[in-house]
């Protein structure tokens, strides 16, 4: 536990150095806000890619697990069992553990595999508890869980966590569903919303348009991104014909080779130069915001992406993947702005583009302050457990 007159060593868990810029971001969010109040923290990280998050955060880092991936299933199962006593014996070196954000409890994405990230989270929750070491959830994403191990080490660890928050209604809900309406399920904004601006946050270029793209889908059925990737091709041709310039972005390092597929083919299709359409070199959330702070409207899809639009004012149009994106468009009055990923009009993203130019950035940047202030409440809640009383 924390000495007197020593600072607190913070222990940082999650899917961190694997090439997500959302998980990135949502951990850089937090150490902004860590550093107010505990600027001599001594930070470190429990994370996937160790290296990469020494290198992006400037902090030690040991990995989540024991092993490597791809191990065969008897080694598997052995580095799992290893896992216990190594994270019980990692949580010594810690007087606070925080998950800061992200989306650990949606069992659609990174934890669809019960013994990868929910048996982890369940392990240091534990751990945890039994070491009497706060275990702090920052506005973290959920959903309801369709394989009935990780919704049994959901539930446990959100009994056992000493304070969990959720950013949007869907995810409290979906929280109370799996560890009781007793639960308490404070809702705070992502903790992405409390990253500063980039310098030239009001650098529009006329007819500038942003699109994060994505990949998605099956690996065993390729028809899904062929359809994708066609129809993307098909509204960038039509924008660059009309005279705009189209910047592609990614969220996550295996969105690149989409960005650049859909690109090439536009050039190919339409004559199009490296000023008309071009893949983005960003590759951080502040990164991405300054790019999108650029543009006239935002077309985008995962989930990070979004935010960094309307964190800088821009009026967003959504292809979503999960229902927090039209949640999150929603909450900024945006509710038609949003078409699932898969089986999205090209017509009808057109036509929300055009609408979306005249939207009015005053109502984006009023309700980005209002999450802001809303993100200081929870910073003020969180601060006696961060050993700022």
């Amino acid at each position: 536990m924390n000495q007197p007159n020593r600072p607190p060593r913070v222990l940082c868990y999650g899917f961190l150095g694997m090439g997500n810029l959302g998980n990135e971001a949502s951990l850089a969010a937090f150490l902004v806000q860590l550093r107010t109040l505990q600027p001599q923290a001594q930070v470190w990280c429990l994370g996937t890619g160790p290296d990469d998050v020494t290198r992006q955060h400037g902090m030690p880092a040991r990995s989540i697990m024991t092993g490597r991936p791809g191990l065969p299933p008897v080694r598997r199962a052995f580095a799992r069992l290893v896992d216990v006593p190594r994270t019980w014996w990692l949580l010594g070196g810690a007087d606070i553990a925080v998950v800061p954000g992200m989306g650990v409890f949606e069992s659609s994405l990174g934890a669809a595999n019960p013994f990868g990230l929910p048996y982890w989270l369940f392990v240091l929750a534990l751990g945890a508890r039994i070491r009497r070491r706060p275990l702090i959830f920052l506005s973290v994403g959920a959903d309801r869980p369709h394989h009935p191990v990780t919704a049994f080490f959901f539930r446990h660890t959100l009994r056992l966590a000493t304070y969990c928050s959720f950013r949007d209604e869907l995810s409290a809900r979906a929280a109370r569903e799996m560890a009781g309406p007793r639960l308490p399920a404070p809702v705070f904004p992502d903790l992405a919303f409390g990253l500063p601006l980039p310098a030239k946050a009001d650098a529009r270029i006329p007819g500038r348009v942003v699109l994060g793209v994505m990949r998605f889908g099956p690996r065993d059925d390729p028809t899904v991104m062929e359809a994708y990737r066609s129809k993307l091709v098909g509204v960038v041709s039509t924008l660059v014909n009309a005279g705009d310039s189209v910047r592609l972005v990614i969220g996550d390092v295996a969105d690149l080779p989409v960005a650049h597929e859909i690109s090439e083919a536009v050039r190919s299709a339409c004559g199009a130069d490296e000023e008309q359409v071009a893949v983005s070199r960003a590759d951080d959330q502040a990164e991405i915001m300054a790019e999108m702070a650029q543009a006239e409207v935002v077309i985008a899809s995962r989930y990070h992406n979004v935010i960094a639009a309307l964190r800088v004012g821009v009026p967003t149009v959504s292809l979503g993947y999960a229902e927090k994106n039209a949640a999150l468009l929603e909450r900024f009055a945006l509710a038609d702005r949003d078409q699932p990923i898969e089986d999205f009009d090209p017509d009808v993203l057109l036509r929300q583009v055009e609408e979306a130019r005249t939207s009015s950035r005053e109502v984006l940047c009023g309700v980005v302050r209002e999450l802001q202030e809303s993100l200081m409440e929870q910073q003020l809640r969180t601060a006696p457990l961060l050993g700022r009383g």
